[in-house]
């Protein structure tokens, strides 16, 4: 079977944990799939050759018009659906809301549904919202390709113990990183709003002497207006960079706020796993099933945050045990070849 996937350039993670780096690991473990790269530039034969298509957040007119010339073209070819976010309910904060709230685009995101022979989804919330429109949908969540990304080997045991035995200062006289606790984030500017969910904590963690933050995927100039201390990188046009670069930021914790709305709580839990992988122990907040699961840290609030914190730069005995049950975790439950299994029975069933 030849699947042709429509490669989407804006959103390499997406390509990279639903459709691209999934599929091509699949068809890995089971050479009979064969894969084909689609791009927005295609010609008609390049679909022609594709006995199933899948689409990932199909929407707007252009994609729509896609999915019906290729279902007009191969009437006995299939199309797969990927959808990983609640594109029908996207919040006002979000910069994205702008295109999705718009009703044409809202239409064309259900249009879409009729000319779907599966749908697969990241998560429960997902598969409740949408099938009003599809009968024929399957959660597959977002996992790990342990090969292509495998666990960084060292894991800290308390960073707490590390501050405390670390030299005030480097031979050289500049200060030792290893004095100081490191918080990460990554994301983009459309998470902006869930950022300021824990403002009071960002400027707790920047005026701490024992504290360093630093962002992966916002405007640095942004940073140094709005959240002054901060450090802050663009993100890397190579998604193995963006992996090398976690492991050498030498965090220890990494923090994930969001806004409490029905688009955040269908997201998954792709954070955790990447800062689990990594070896840094993540936070997300209380009450969003996508993070409730081993390895994983909650809190309530930015006072919360703040709290936590401030133990943990005294003591955290329990920092290697929490990554090594979220990894345990991943590798029984997110690992993606164990995943591909159910894409291998949707395939097979069409």
């Amino acid at each position: 079977m030849t699947i042709g996937i429509l490669v989407n350039n804006e959103s390499p993670a997406t390509d990279f944990y639903r459709t691209v780096g999934t599929f091509s690991r699949l068809s890995k473990a089971h050479p009979k799939y064969k894969i084909v790269n689609i791009r927005p530039d295609s010609k008609w034969e390049d679909y022609f050759q594709c006995d199933t298509m899948i689409f990932s957040r199909p929407n707007g007119d252009s994609m729509l018009g896609l999915i019906r010339d290729y279902k007009r073209m191969r009437r006995d070819g299939k199309v797969i659906f990927d959808h990983d976010d609640l594109l029908t309910n996207v919040p006002l904060t979000n910069p994205a809301a702008l295109h999705f709230n718009r009703d044409d685009v809202k239409k064309t995101v259900v249009d879409s549904f009729e000319y779907a022979d599966h749908v697969i989804v990241s998560t429960p919330v997902l598969k409740e919202a949408f099938k009003q429109w599809h009968w024929d949908i399957t959660v597959i969540p977002n996992g790990v390709d342990l090969k292509t990304t495998p666990f960084t080997d060292k894991i800290q045991n308390n960073p707490a113990a590390r501050i405390k035995a670390a030299r005030p200062k480097e031979f050289d006289g500049s200060p030792n990183p290893d004095k100081l606790l490191k918080i990460l984030w990554r994301g983009s500017m459309t998470h902006m709003e869930d950022l300021k969910t824990v403002d009071s904590f960002w400027k707790w963690a920047t005026l701490n002497e024992t504290t360093n933050i630093g962002w992966i995927g916002i405007l640095k100039a942004y940073v140094e207006t709005h959240y002054p201390g901060i450090l802050s990188r663009d993100w890397r046009p190579f998604v193995f960079h963006y992996f090398e670069e976690l492991r050498n930021t030498g965090a220890d914790y990494g923090v994930f706020p969001l806004v409490d709305h029905p688009f955040n709580h269908a997201k998954s839990n792709i954070f955790a796993m990447e800062m689990l992988v990594a070896g840094i122990v993540p936070y997300a907040p209380a009450g969003f099933a996508e993070f409730a699961h081993p390895g994983v840290r909650h809190y309530d609030g930015s006072a919360g945050l703040i709290k936590e914190f401030m133990g943990l730069i005294k003591d955290d005995a329990n920092y290697r045990i929490t990554i090594e049950e979220g990894r345990q975790w991943i590798t029984e439950n997110r690992d993606v070849e164990k995943l591909n299994l159910k894409r291998v029975e949707i395939l097979e069933n069409l």
